[in-house]
């Protein structure tokens, strides 16, 4: 699995309600919840903060990416490259304390095809 960082270029796919961290801290836009996440799709948002990470979950492997995003002017994006033969997951988009804790977290459940 590989994820391009594309500075928070991306715009989101949906008009959907973005879910927001508890926190306020992170807002995202794409995916939304359920959708059909495939490789090729984008992880689209904004953050307060300088940089969120993410872990995509599938229910056959468990773990299988997981990295930063760039946080530019607000905004942050990255379009993801995978395969999978799951059909169901989750992304977690969260920000990481100096301490490692994780924090801000969003969990978004997503379907593969």
């Amino acid at each position: 699995t590989s994820v391009n960082d594309t500075g928070g270029s991306a715009q989101p796919q949906s008009s959907s309600a973005p879910q927001v961290s508890k926190d306020g801290a992170i807002t995202v836009y794409s995916p939304v919840s359920n959708a059909v996440f495939t490789s090729g799709s984008s992880l689209v948002g904004k953050a307060s903060v300088s940089k969120v990470s993410y872990r995509l979950i599938d229910d056959v492997s468990g773990v299988t990416a997981t990295g930063e995003l760039g946080v530019v002017n607000g905004n942050f994006s990255g379009k993801f490259s995978f395969t999978t033969k799951a059909t169901e997951g989750r992304l977690d988009v969260f920000q990481t304390s100096t301490g490692g804790l994780e924090k801000s977290i969003i969990e978004i459940p997503v379907r593969f095809r």
